[in-house]
């Protein structure tokens, strides 16, 4: 797995090139992504390439919004594709993301 990483002002932009978020790659997404969280962090997810999401991947999710939080930084969603967009609204997770439709729009409209 590989994980594109750009920094937009304060944000740091995270895109996992994969077309699943799951159970074979969840561990190693948290390995990747965890060194990048620090204190007051803001993350961008950009999900561009993520077609598909299993319980493993909700959970990859959930476990990056409680380290940031916990360290009160903030993520977002962005450029999530319809099968991904509709588990999350199935699970009700869309009510827990901010979850805008591209980088420009989560990038621009965050508040740090």
């Amino acid at each position: 797995m590989e994980i594109e990483v750009k920094d937009h002002r304060q944000i740091q932009v995270l895109k996992p090139v994969v077309k699943a978020l799951d159970a074979s790659n969840s561990t190693l997404f948290k390995d990747l992504v965890r060194p990048r969280l620090v204190a007051g962090t803001a993350i961008l997810l950009d999900l561009e390439h993520v077609n598909f999401m299993d319980s493993s991947g909700l959970g990859v999710l959930v476990w990056l919004l409680r380290e940031v939080e916990t360290q009160n930084g903030q993520v977002k969603l962005c450029c999530v594709n319809k099968p991904v967009q509709l588990l999350l609204e199935m699970v009700r997770m869309h009510r827990v993301f901010e979850i805008e439709p591209s980088v420009e729009q989560a990038v621009s409209g965050w508040v740090a």
